[in-house]
């Protein structure tokens, strides 16, 4: 996994840890999957998580489903 990649997800998990409200432990438990992953070295079926969740959080949280697309599309462009 590429320096970019790999920043772009701790970014991501950050967001997801902080993430308030309605679904808050749904985005945290994602936050630490994803670090989860990282930390393996190999985030396998990550690319394919991600995109489930933005499907899921598209209608309450937009904004949030739009970042989880974007990393799961660096991880596609990474061949992960």
């Amino acid at each position: 996994m590429n320096d970019d990649v790999q920043r772009h997800l701790e970014e991501l998990a950050t967001q997801l840890d902080a993430h308030a409200g309605e679904d808050a432990d749904r985005a945290q438990k994602l936050g630490a999957e994803v670090r989860s992953q990282m930390a393996d070295g190999a985030p396998h079926g990550l690319r394919e998580r991600l995109t489930e969740e933005a499907i899921a959080f598209e209608n309450n949280h937009p904004d949030l489903s739009a970042v989880l697309l974007r990393a799961a599309e660096l991880l596609g462009g990474a061949g992960i």
